[in-house]
């Protein structure tokens, strides 16, 4: 799957093996070779979920889980586990 949204001025790109949207919870799970990407970050991990505003037009929360690496501008983090709030950054 190849997914983008849109975040403020950017858009993040999404592409994964797999793709589950559940409006209820305003979250979007991807799973499989997950790499999310925009002119500032980029994301790689087992599984990312996205959360959505409750109007579903910009992201609250980033999380990845399982051999995560985040790399914005020149800091790369690696874990089992990621949280991006791209408000705060």
């Amino acid at each position: 799957f190849i997914f983008t949204i849109h975040t403020y001025s950017n858009e993040l790109k999404i592409i994964s093996d797999n793709l589950k949207v559940n409006r209820i919870d305003q979250t979007s799970v991807f799973t499989g070779n997950v790499y999310a990407h925009n002119q500032d970050l980029k994301i790689w991990a087992e599984k990312l979920i996205i959360s959505y505003s409750e109007t579903d037009s910009e992201i609250k929360q980033i999380n990845a889980e399982n051999k995560v690496r985040i790399k914005k501008d020149e800091i790369t983090a690696t874990g089992d586990t990621g949280v991006y709030f791209p408000n705060l950054s």
